[in-house]
């Protein structure tokens, strides 16, 4: 089965996303909306959200501490325009390609990968 012949189908595609509209004529907006905002605190990792998940939050916090490290370092050996022009730049480009990419692969059929 192909799947971007199944993109939102509520029936057929396990990635379907309800629309604004589609929440406001089911009248599951305030469900939807109290579900989304709730307050978690994102440094406290003994909230219940966390629960199992206690060394990949702090590995990946280890981790981006450690590449915040490393940028700081390069800016200091370097420049900082040299981190921007050599690193920021081609992550903003990059994050943005796959952005346009993934919208594009999962909502028109007609393009051909």
């Amino acid at each position: 089965m192909d799947h971007l012949k199944q993109c939102n189908s509520v029936d057929k595609n396990a990635q379907f996303i309800p629309t604004f509209s589609d929440c406001l004529s089911k009248n599951v907006h305030k469900s939807l909306l109290s579900v989304s905002f709730q307050q978690i605190c994102h440094f406290n990792l003994a909230h219940r959200v966390f629960r199992g998940h206690l060394l990949g939050c702090v590995s990946s916090a280890g981790v981006m501490a450690l590449m915040a490290w490393a940028l700081w370092w390069w800016a200091q050996v370097a420049s900082w325009t040299h981190v921007i022009i050599y690193y920021a730049v081609p992550v903003f480009v990059f994050a943005s390609y796959m952005v346009v990419i993934t919208f594009l692969h999962h909502s028109e059929v007609n393009i051909p990968w």
